[in-house]
């Protein structure tokens, strides 16, 4: 089984079954933290079409417009208290803070859920310029890893392929 089928397994079955989608307005929402990452950074590269994987694209992320001036974040910050999630263009999310802790690493855990949506996890570790984490929600479940040279891809897991047990 490849790393990337046992890890969606595991973290899908941690999380169990959560809560409903829903999905802000593309035409007036503000950008998100996702950018997207440009063809050139992609070079030829494409995403990897794996049989759990409903859609993924590469992406960049604005870390410094949640950062603080000396690269911290600050959970009494507004701007790391909300973050909007746009992962595709019919899944955009309005992430809400739980808890923000530095690990001994240096890392930041940022967890939360997405709002409005019961039973919703989110969870991210940002290190430095590096973005891992998982959103989960009833129907839909996303991860975000690193591709290198400051890309990531986001990926929409099709849980209708998962194992069964």
């Amino acid at each position: 089984m490849k790393a990337d089928t046992k890890l969606a397994m595991v973290l899908i079955l941690f999380l169990g079954t959560l809560g409903g989608a829903a999905c802000a307005s593309k035409d007036s929402a503000p950008a998100g933290l996702l950018q997207k990452a440009t063809a050139k950074a992609q070079g030829d590269a494409a995403p990897a079409k794996e049989r759990m994987i409903k859609r993924s694209r590469y992406v960049t992320f604005d870390l410094d417009s949640i950062r603080e001036k000396d690269g911290s974040l600050n959970a009494d910050s507004p701007k790391v208290q909300t973050l909007r999630l746009n992962l595709f263009d019919d899944a955009v999310y309005e992430a809400v803070l739980d808890r923000l802790a530095r690990k001994r690493s240096g890392a930041w855990a940022w967890t939360g859920h997405l709002k409005g949506e019961d039973g919703s996890n989110v969870t991210l570790i940002i290190n430095k310029d590096i973005v891992a984490g998982n959103i989960f929600l009833t129907g839909a479940a996303y991860a975000i890893r690193s591709a290198g040279e400051g890309l990531h891809i986001v990926r929409e897991i099709d849980r209708s392929n998962m194992p069964k047990d």
